[in-house]
């Protein structure tokens, strides 16, 4: 299981949106959707 997918797991078992979830957290939706799907480039 990746970062991502745990992230997903728990948000859904609190049966938060990613909207709820991403406002709880202070970050933007779409940062959020892209760490759940694993399509984050820090430039490594």
């Amino acid at each position: 299981m990746t970062f991502g997918d745990r992230i997903r797991e728990l948000r859904k078992q609190k049966e938060w949106r990613l909207r709820d979830l991403a406002e709880k957290v202070g970050v933007g939706v779409t940062h959020l959707s892209r760490v759940e799907n694993e399509h984050l480039n820090y430039g490594d």
